[in-house]
């Protein structure tokens, strides 16, 4: 018995009935514009007629059943959409172009299923296929359900709504008493400079080696995932490192005495206790996601799970961009850098992504990062809506027999689009994971740009 052959989804009536409305409302083109396309008609004749009304209208010309005949006339086209008897059928069946946006709808709905169908069946093909690398297969599928929610969401808000919104937002902000914007960073001083981490942002932590990095931003996902999910990507580190290094920073304990067992009887009743309450955290680590694909599709998925708040990524030059730039060490960090803040727009949650700095730091007399440091770095210092350098004093006077240790990291925010530039200080304890938030005032400098 034969199979039943599945005809594509399309409402061929639906298409007559929007350009048909075109021809006798011209006015209506730019409502319709901001949901279909050309392609989003499934008949070739509707995909040529549209076509010719939008290039018709681009010449700032009348849009009706002459200009649109002639147009068509001029193209060598007319005869292979039926004539000019065909658009007089189009026009005498409308009666009414007032739900041209609805239509169109429906007509956008039957694209997208087509698209949709196509996908799966490409995907099917290449799951087949031996040769096939299942890395590339599943970058595929997600590049191409992105290029469908990028199309299915044409339309956006009004400047009014847009106004509307923020002002309604400022608002609802005073009646609550609500002294951040974003999400709580854990500090005072530093919720008080940046707003808290704010969603849509990409957060550039860099350092040199040796700086706390890691130990830095163990921290500030630890405070962010007593309420929020926090997902941890750790490309340096396996999971079962960083869980160790979260419990001795919590406990405040020696990090070697917990790797080898070798510590007081006093504390094994302490790590059971504690078991629950930093068990309780909301922190997702992944020590298996190289790619920077496969870091963007578990955000998605948790994302649609509601479990992604907040994203760390440590650290960006150990991720694999693919192979479009391979071998260009710029390219790669700037192709990197583009999609991690789209990632971060696209699913309105802070990205904090930690970079390490160039030796030339190292070659200064001062040894504080500066902005000028990223230089050859991709777009790092375009993209980043707030960059963080990370110094320690008591790193470069190490080797100094009479330097007095002061036990500090400087948390020295160097750009920040939205508001003000300064340094947080925070002490921290010997073994540098675990920090204290120093009273002292926040330094700070005026709005850089």
């Amino acid at each position: 018995m034969n199979e039943l052959v599945k005809i594509p989804p399309s409402a061929e009536d639906l298409e007559k009935a929007v350009l048909g409305a075109l021809m006798l409302e011209k006015n209506r083109l730019i409502d319709v514009s901001n949901i279909v396309s050309k392609d989003s008609f499934y008949f070739e004749k509707h995909r040529i007629i549209f076509e010719t009304i939008q290039k018709i209208d681009r010449a700032n010309n009348p849009i009706d059943l002459l200009t649109v005949s002639e147009k068509l006339r001029e193209s060598g086209t007319l005869e292979n959409i039926g004539g000019v008897y065909y658009l007089t059928q189009l026009t005498s069946n409308v009666v009414s172009a007032a739900n041209i946006e609805y239509h169109a709808s429906i007509i956008q709905q039957k694209f997208l299923q087509r698209e949709l169908i196509r996908i799966c069946s490409e995907t099917e093909a290449k799951a087949y296929d031996s040769l096939s690398d299942i890395d590339d297969l599943f970058s595929y599928i997600e590049n191409e359900i992105i290029r469908l929610n990028i199309v299915k969401n044409l339309d956006c808000k009004t400047f009014n709504e847009n106004v509307k919104e923020s002002i309604n937002s400022a608002i609802a902000r005073k009646n609550r008493n609500i002294e951040i914007t974003g999400q709580n960073t854990g500090s005072k001083q530093m919720n008080a400079l940046t707003g808290g981490w704010q969603d849509g942002d990409f957060i550039l932590i860099g350092a040199r080696p040796s700086m706390g990095k890691t130990a830095m931003s163990l921290h500030y996902a630890l405070q962010a995932a007593k309420e929020k999910h926090v997902l941890y990507f750790s490309l340096e580190m396996s999971v079962r490192k960083i869980t160790d290094r979260a419990v001795t920073g919590y406990l405040n304990i020696n990090p070697e005495s917990y790797k080898t067992g070798q510590f007081e009887n006093e504390y094994v009743n302490v790590l059971y206790e504690s078991e629950l309450e930093l068990g309780a955290h909301k922190l997702h680590i992944y020590d298996d996601k190289f790619k920077v694909s496969e870091i963007i599709a578990v955000s998605r998925q948790k994302k649609l799970k509601k479990e992604c708040d907040i994203i760390f990524i440590d650290y960006l030059g150990l991720i694999d961009p693919g192979n479009r730039y391979k071998g260009n060490k710029v390219n790669e960090i700037g192709e990197i850098s583009r999609q991690i803040k789209q990632l971060a727009s696209k699913l309105k949650v802070p990205i904090i992504a930690l970079h390490q700095l160039n030796r030339d730091v190292e070659k200064r007399a001062d040894h504080t990062p500066v902005l000028s440091d990223l230089r050859d770095t991709g777009n790092l210092e375009q993209d980043a809506d707030l960059v963080i350098f990370l110094y320690r004093e008591d790193y470069y006077n190490r080797l100094n027999p009479e330097y007095e240790r002061n036990y500090q990291i400087d948390n020295i925010i160097a750009k920040h689009r939205d508001g003000r530039i300064g340094m947080i200080t925070y002490k921290h304890n010997k073994y540098i994971n675990k920090f204290f938030e120093n009273e002292n005032e926040i330094q700070e400098n005026d709005i850089p740009f």
